[in-house]
């Protein structure tokens, strides 16, 4: 499991690197001193392999792979975290692991009510984690809402007095005398 922590600063790094304001980062610790090899290799504007700071492959180099997926950096839409996948919910060049909107609603994912369905207005009539465009039950009344004789109203009994497709509670002829209700 993902640190909670750890994937929102990964997905900043991704836009930076999305951004063209950040080149290269750091793979390793740091920059080996022994030169013999052995030190971490880094990705850095200098590009090449060997120890040092600005040794391992750059993002530019074509057999590059940063985060070490399996997927060349040139294709790979989330170039410093791994996502085999390339997943891209919304399809705009940016795997999901990277992207900060997932749905491309202007909502950034931490605060989307809905991560995978495009919601701008985030609508959520019963309050709980889901937005009402992704929630099979806006009135968490147990009865999903295709079901639900009133969605947006919580009435698990379902009563319905006069047999219309409105739930007494939410109809205001519930007697079905042609005059509204009190």
């Amino acid at each position: 499991m993902k640190s909670p922590v750890r994937q929102p600063l990964q997905a900043v790094l991704c836009a930076l690197l999305l951004a063209g304001l950040v080149s290269a980062c750091d793979g390793g610790s740091g920059s080996s001193d022994e030169g013999d090899g052995g030190g971490s290799e880094q990705i850095s504007e200098g590009g090449g392999p060997g120890p040092g700071p600005n040794s391992g492959p750059s993002v530019q180099d074509a057999d590059a792979d940063a985060d070490t997926d399996g997927i060349m950096d040139e294709a790979d839409n989330c170039q410093l975290i791994a996502n085999e996948d390339q997943s891209d919910l919304d399809d705009d060049g940016a795997g999901d692991l990277c992207d900060v909107d997932d749905d491309n609603d202007g909502i950034a994912d931490a605060e989307d009510n809905c991560l995978a369905l495009s919601n701008s207005g985030q609508g959520n009539n019963d309050g709980d984690a889901q937005g009402d465009d992704c929630d099979d039950d806006d009135d968490n009344d147990g009865v999903a809402d295709a079901e639900d004789n009133c969605p947006e109203v919580s009435n698990s009994g379902q009563g319905n007095a006069d047999g219309d497709a409105e739930g007494d509670i939410c109809d205001l002829d519930a007697d079905g005398d042609n005059l509204l209700d009190d």
